[in-house]
């Protein structure tokens, strides 16, 4: 179970002032998380469906709990992932 806080500007800036170093970790995971999803745009909105193919293998067998492809994969199933990612 987890619980969410929801904080004002105004509270998170005042608590991490103190601590610069908590402020530069912060920037820095948003702004990787921000690249993350400028990657995600760029692939859909500029790679063409093969290539959308190839990088969905490629994470797949990334995948250290499943290395392989030996799944029952249809064409309709790795139609509806590549318009997916």
């Amino acid at each position: 179970m987890a619980e969410v806080y929801l904080w004002s500007r105004d509270t998170i800036l005042s608590t991490l002032h103190p601590y610069p170093e908590a402020l530069f970790e912060v920037a820095r995971k948003l702004t990787g998380i921000m690249r993350r999803a400028w990657e995600i745009i760029c692939g859909l909105a500029f790679q063409p469906v093969a290539g959308r193919l190839v990088s969905l293998i490629l994470d797949i067998l990334e995948d250290p709990e499943n290395p392989s492809l030996e799944q029952d994969v249809t064409i309709d199933t790795l139609k509806q992932l590549v318009e997916a990612t």
